[in-house]
């Protein structure tokens, strides 16, 4: 079994990541122009500069009823875009994956105000027959493995640091895929993980799925939303941190 430790440089960081989704300055202009001071409570969305380079944007709201976020919700989903985590104006370091009763809980006991940050449901960019990778590398914890083998890789949001619509996240090689064991968000608590080689150009080909890039994994790797069955999957090696 091989050790993280002896693969990754331990200064090594890296952010998780992840058909059309409605431009980003267009949705944040529809939404201020009918939901400011909804409920004569404070409402308003711009774009995030938490990280300029990513596509996504933020609702500043204090104390929403749940009706409230529930129409906001409907609306932006229609616009392509989906709530994935959100923090407290007096934590915004403090972030968290956004889960409707969590949300409500927190903002209630909020005196100051909460952010929610949304992002695209779908990148506006599937990759092309040329882009495509011959293979690329996918980690899960130990205990799916069994699981992986017999039936594939299902996509779905659990392993994930914020909220996404369910996918199945590819790395590009297989130091990207390892990069993810950096981060405690991904890893849950779990210390032993596996790691997978996806034959994604035959998958291609053969029309199984359908590659995006992921806006929040950047340049290490690509997501798809369709299932992969267990011929195009080869177990590579377990991995302890």
């Amino acid at each position: 079994m091989v050790k993280l430790k002896d693969i990754l440089n331990e200064n090594t960081v890296m952010e998780e990541g992840l058909i059309v989704t409605h431009p980003l300055e267009k949705t944040v202009q529809y939404l201020n122009n009918f939901y400011q001071n909804y409920e004569n409570k404070l409402s308003f969305f711009k774009k995030s500069t938490k990280d300029p380079e990513r596509n996504k944007f933020v609702w500043m709201v204090d104390n929403p009823s749940k009706k409230f976020i529930d129409s906001i919700v409907v609306i932006i989903n229609n616009f392509g875009w989906f709530p994935s985590h959100y923090s407290s104006l007096s934590t915004p370091t403090v972030t968290k994956k956004f889960n409707l009763d969590d949300f409500m809980e927190d903002s209630e006991s909020d005196n100051v105000g909460t952010m929610v940050f949304f992002e695209p449901k779908f990148d506006n960019k599937e990759l092309e027959s040329g882009e495509i990778p011959n293979v690329v590398y996918h980690i899960s914890p130990i205990q799916f493995k069994k699981k992986i083998l017999e039936i594939g890789l299902i996509p779905k949001s659990k392993e994930k640091m914020t909220k996404h619509p369910d996918r199945i996240y590819l790395a590009k090689d297989k130091d990207s895929a390892l990069l993810l064991l950096k981060n405690k968000n991904f890893i849950l608590g779990n210390n032993l993980f596996s790691l997978y080689e996806i034959q994604l150009e035959n998958l291609v080909k053969k029309k199984k799925v359908r590659v995006f890039t992921d806006v929040n994994f950047k340049d290490f790797g690509f997501y798809t939303m369709g299932n992969i069955s267990p011929e195009y999957i080869k177990f590579v090696e377990d991995i302890e941190i």
